[in-house]
């Protein structure tokens, strides 16, 4: 779904497009280096000034507490899955993966029809919700995906078709699923260019009052040559 180049911001919601900012088209171009999206984003770029600019003893204590932080919710969460796995029935196990697997369904249908604003309908909107590309963040947030869709990839991407293939869904809890495919896209661009992109999808499901959502999710693409 989304990468990012060195002049500046590609897409790997869509894994394969790239878009250049310098000129007022803002023209997307395949194959340039990724470079990291979110230091584009100007959340980020406020918070490093901030760390930078504060005392260094000081910001490299919280620094350690916001990782440490990170890595005990991790483990919470771990241990808090294989306690609720074990709790699950077999049922409720083929119906987890029964409904995730409909929402992976949902997905291709909807970007179909819709483009790449269907996106949003399925990342959850919360501020736990990220999205990585290729090893590389894209989206540290839910705003950030937002307002990347709605003002960039919307503009420049016309249409997408979706396919999942050997799909995998494994019920962690009552709410949560990891999701792993193959996946293969069709990207046509606003000048009618088609893009097709191959490689492997990651995520977290989680079961909201609105349905199913992703709450994070990574894109691998696989090399061609």
């Amino acid at each position: 779904m989304i990468a990012v180049t060195n002049t500046i911001v590609s897409a790997k919601i869509l894994p394969k497009y790239r878009l250049m900012p310098s000129g007022p088209s803002n023209e997307l171009l395949p194959n340039t280096e990724h470079l990291l999206f979110a230091a584009k984003c100007p959340t980020f770029i406020n918070d490093r000034q901030r760390l930078h600019n504060g005392h260094p003893f000081i910001s490299t204590i919280s620094l350690v507490m916001t990782r440490t932080a990170f890595l005990l919710s991790l483990i919470v969460f771990a241990v808090s899955c294989n306690n609720d796995k074990t709790s699950l029935s077999p049922g409720q196990i083929a119906g987890i993966r029964d409904s995730v697997q409909l929402m992976t369904v949902s997905i291709a249908r909807d970007l179909s029809r819709n483009g790449p604003a269907a996106w949003l309908h399925y990342f959850e909107n919360t501020k736990g919700f990220f999205m990585a590309s290729d090893g590389q963040l894209i989206f540290p947030g839910i705003d950030t995906a937002k307002n990347f869709i709605n003002n960039i990839l919307v503009k420049n991407i016309s249409a997408i078709d979706l396919r999942w293939n050997n799909i995998r869904v494994d019920p962690l809890t009552d709410q949560l699923a990891s999701i792993a495919a193959d996946f293969h896209e069709d990207i046509t661009d606003s000048n009618g260019k088609i893009i097709r992109q191959d490689g492997y999808f990651t995520g977290i499901a989680h079961q909201t009052p609105g349905g199913w959502k992703l709450y994070n999710a990574h894109w691998s693409s696989r090399l061609t040559h």
